[in-house]
């Protein structure tokens, strides 16, 4: 997770792939960001939130209605999968 608030980038989630990993793992990682990005809580004013947005902070007029803040996915090449034939299949999943 990053913030660089005076780079307008207020909360950014890293996904670091050391190409290790199949396109179909990273697929599923996805998925789970997604999942724990619909999770609601009760906050301590008693409304319900998305569950990140009581862990960390971004402004509501940064996001608007978006349900979650961005993934970046970056690739380490430093395993034997070439990423350059992985982001093709991951657009297919």
């Amino acid at each position: 997770m990053l913030t660089a608030p005076q780079d307008q980038v207020p909360l950014l989630f890293i996904e670091v792939d050391n190409c290790h990993e199949t396109p179909e793992e990273l697929a599923a990682k996805l998925e789970k960001y997604a999942r724990f990005f619909k999770r609601q809580v009760k906050d301590t004013d008693g409304k319900e939130r998305p569950m990140w947005r009581t862990r960390w902070t971004a402004r509501e007029t940064w996001s608007g209605d978006r349900t979650h803040p961005p993934v970046l996915l970056v690739f380490n090449r430093i395993g034997e999968r070439n990423p350059d034939r992985t982001v093709p299949r991951l657009q297919e999943s």
